[in-house]
């Protein structure tokens, strides 16, 4: 049966370019390992813990050779919390994993929701934010949120994040600062972060979009406004995308775009205006008949030598 789930799994993580995230529990008897699929390579397993981040004793045995796991509050929970399972289904909600799971996945949707909104609160965000939608971009963050460091067991304590970062633009820094190391350990395998986005001339039905594999439609993740880049789909929210394709069916100028839509426009760093290769600097966006291209660092040179 173990089979059957591993190959869904890394099926889905490849279809979707790793852009999913697996929570799983480790499981509840000391005198086992890891449960499965909570060890499998991109899933995040998740150890329960106490109010005060210590580890249940009926957690699993933490792997050999893993030099940290993650854990969250698996007990000491407000009795609302599990009252609305115990007419149905007494004795069922007990602490344990399967509860830090639970409360797992809450902790990283709430991130989820935060990332999205974030561009409104600080500005413009770099596209590293979008490994947050990973598996491994998540469990950096999530390791981040978790400041005893000197504990195999991190206990992951929101509250002390939310507190200790004061306002959105340390909370910004830190969450970057954890998907950036992400982001330069393990590149993304395909083309979504790398995705060359053409936008549709006034008009037109249709849009193009380049990847490393022609075969494969991917969003576009940047159209151009005016001559200006903004981002779009993935971790930009449905609405904004849709509002900036409703404005190439118009004349609109850059003055007009508002506000809400101007946060999500790309501005280059200087870093990236000035990448130096072995050929001299390179720069990270190209401007070819009114559309923009990416073609940073990030970009294969092939697609670099298209645009030279």
């Amino acid at each position: 049966m173990t089979m059957p789930i591993r190959v869904a799994i890394m099926e889905v993580r490849n279809q979707r370019n790793e852009d999913i995230i697996f929570l799983a529990s480790a499981g509840n008897s000391d005198t086992d390992d890891e449960s499965f699929p909570a060890r499998l390579p991109g899933v995040i397993g998740v150890y329960g813990t106490d109010c005060h981040g210590v580890r249940l004793p009926s957690n699993a045995a933490m792997p050999r050779n893993a030099a940290r796991v993650l854990g969250t509050y698996g007990a000491d929970l407000p009795g609302w919390f599990s009252d609305e399972f115990g007419d149905t289904y007494p004795n069922i909600c007990q602490p344990g994993t399967s509860i830090a799971t639970a409360v797992m996945a809450a902790i990283s949707a709430t991130l989820l929701a935060y990332a999205t909104v974030l561009p409104s609160l600080v500005g413009p965000t770099h596209h590293v934010l979008r490994r947050l939608w990973t598996s491994d971009g998540m469990e950096a963050v999530l390791y981040r949120m978790a400041p005893d460091e000197d504990s195999r067991l991190r206990a992951v304590k929101p509250p002390v994040f939310w507190k200790n970062r004061s306002d959105d633009t340390l909370r910004h820094c830190a969450i970057h600062d954890a998907l950036a190391d992400v982001e330069r350990l393990s590149p993304r395998r395909q083309a979504t972060a790398l995705t060359l986005a053409k936008a549709k001339p006034v008009g037109s039905q249709q849009e193009t979009s380049i990847s490393k594999d022609p075969a494969k439609e991917v969003k576009p993740d940047i159209l151009g406004i005016d001559g200006h880049p903004f981002r779009i789909n993935y971790d930009v929210p449905q609405h904004i995308t849709d509002s900036f394709y409703a404005l190439l069916d118009s004349d609109v100028k850059y003055e007009d775009i508002s506000p809400e839509l101007k946060a999500y426009e790309v501005h280059e760093t200087a870093g990236e205006e000035q990448a130096d290769t072995s050929e001299g600097p390179r720069p990270a966006s190209a401007i070819f008949d009114g559309h923009v291209f990416r073609v940073g660092l990030d970009a294969p040179q092939q697609i670099f030598n298209l645009f030279r």
